[in-house]
């Protein structure tokens, strides 16, 4: 049990860091947002697809890869059994500078979002910023203290 879960941890950290980063760079920035339900999950979706439209990103959806991974690994965690679907998804561009956004390895409807920096460290700290004026309007958030992972949200259903 402690080696599917440690697996199922491992997605998670390697989702985030695929985000774009350079070899080993972690997130500049890590939020977890509680979404509540499958509509919220959806609407992720389509706020990601929109702020890559706006921002010219490229939109990846690697979600069934995550959830073919979660079966492969024999994972079967008392978060998935909520109804939520996995989730693993980057905008990013050619530079690197974008998004990770999974719930792999959280509870249901809660999704870490990695930011990462790309080559220019100024210009990712206002796209952070920008999009998280955007998901503050509809989600609970909640900054993950650096060097800490992304855990269980309090008060999240």
């Amino acid at each position: 049990m402690y080696l599917k879960l440690a697996q199922a941890c491992a997605l998670v950290a390697v989702s985030l860091l695929l985000a774009g980063c350079a070899p080993g760079k972690r997130p500049f920035s890590m939020v977890q947002m509680c979404l509540s339900n499958q509509q919220g999950i959806e609407e992720l979706i389509d706020e990601l697809k929109s702020i890559a439209a706006a921002e010219n990103l490229e939109f990846i959806d690697n979600s069934s890869n995550a959830e073919r991974g979660l079966i492969d690994t024999g994972y079967v965690g008392h978060e998935r059994t909520s109804g939520s679907r996995a989730l693993d998804i980057r905008i990013i561009r050619r530079d690197g500078m974008g998004i990770g956004a999974t719930n792999v390895g959280l509870p249901g409807y809660q999704v870490a979002v990695g930011f990462a920096e790309g080559s220019n460290a100024a210009e990712a700290q206002d796209f952070a910023k920008r999009v998280l004026s955007r998901f503050k309007k509809r989600w609970l958030v909640q900054i993950v203290p650096g060097g800490a992972g992304a855990g269980p949200m309090a008060g999240c259903r």
